[in-house]
């Protein structure tokens, strides 16, 4: 009997196993096809590059800015990009805003930011742009300048 056990345990782990490594697999092969449309686009942004149709490479982040503005496609920079959503996002509340508040909209807008730390990256670009004043415990607001 407790070889019938041992055995029967040995099976379940092995069960257990199978569904971890399924559930790897699935995974993996997500990342590949997200990755494989990065890399279309990106080819396709090239071929668009060369032909003239775009004055740069967007870097893979989805572009996306539902606005009277300027076509996001014109900008250049992530960092352009953040400054441009942050403010219309800024001018849209009329209040100030977190950091995590404006990357949850830039988020809504569909604008994916390539980076380590979005967080990071959208605190440098407002706090290097123009136009946006840091309040200490409270966040960003847009100035005159903006």
């Amino acid at each position: 009997m407790h070889y019938e056990a041992s055995v029967s345990a040995r099976e379940r782990e092995l069960e257990e196993f199978r569904n971890r490594a399924q559930a790897y697999v699935k995974s993996v092969e997500e990342e590949i096809q997200k990755d494989r449309t990065t890399i279309d686009s990106l080819k396709q942004q090239l071929v668009e590059r060369e032909a003239g149709a775009l004055a740069a490479p967007t870097f893979g982040f989805t572009q996306h800015m539902p606005s009277g503005n300027a076509p996001v496609e014109a900008q250049k920079t992530q960092t352009a990009i953040i400054r441009a959503a942050a403010r219309e996002i800024l001018e849209q509340e009329g209040r100030p805003m977190s950091r995590a508040e404006i990357k949850t909209k830039i988020e809504e807008r569909g604008i994916v930011i390539e980076s380590t730390d979005v967080a990071e990256l959208i605190r440098a670009a407002l706090k290097r742009g123009r136009g946006f004043r840091h309040i200490s415990g409270v966040g960003y607001e847009l100035t005159r300048e903006a």
